[in-house]
């Protein structure tokens, strides 16, 4: 099923990135086989509300157990189309001294696999992504309208927020955002 799903994706053109395919491919595979299995134990005549309720428990028990999996798993359908993330992009993930660069080789369900400089394998966890800071170092200049490269820095609150402010400044004016009303606004 999940080669199915994988050649779909790759003749309609949907997800370009053979990791990203993968991962889509093998999520899609799951939900069609798991209704697939409970509609036929459902027109067999099997009372599937047990099977239910007994999956939920189970479902849970090893959600709790295994967390941290699951966060990776659900980070990798968010993630799942993020062009940055592809094969051959040279990123870095974080601020401060939590930074990892490389480039990435690889993404599954639970890392995005990148080889830093000293030809190192870095195994970055998806819930990871997720939270963090990634800057696409070799992006190209049609990427999100950027200029092509970026670099991340670590600056203080107060200068985040001007940041923030400039860039919604820049933003409402080009392509004529609304600002929220003042609070103290007289609604008419």
């Amino acid at each position: 099923m999940k080669r199915f799903f994988n050649s779909f994706y790759e003749r309609t053109g949907i997800i370009a990135d053979p990791a990203q395919r993968s991962v889509a491919s093998r999520v899609s595979a799951l939900l069609i086989e798991g209704t697939v299995v409970f509609s036929l134990l459902g027109t067999v005549g099997v009372d599937t509300s047990p099977l239910i309720a007994a999956a939920g428990v189970t479902g849970a028990t090893i959600g709790f157990a295994c967390k941290d999996f699951g966060a990776n798993f659900v980070a990798s359908i968010a993630l799942a189309g993020q062009s940055s993330l592809r094969v051959g992009n040279d990123l870095t993930v974080g601020t401060g001294p939590n930074t990892v660069s490389g480039k990435v080789v690889n993404w599954d369900t639970r890392y995005l696999y990148l080889r830093n400089k000293d030809g190192q394998m870095v195994c970055v966890p998806n819930n990871i992504i997720l939270t963090s800071v990634v800057c696409w170092n070799n992006a190209p200049a049609s990427a999100y309208g950027g200029a092509g490269t970026t670099t991340a820095t670590t600056m203080d609150k107060s200068e985040m927020d001007k940041k923030w402010q400039a860039m919604a400044d820049k933003a409402s004016k080009e392509h004529a955002i609304p600002r929220e009303p003042a609070k103290d606004a007289k609604k008419p």
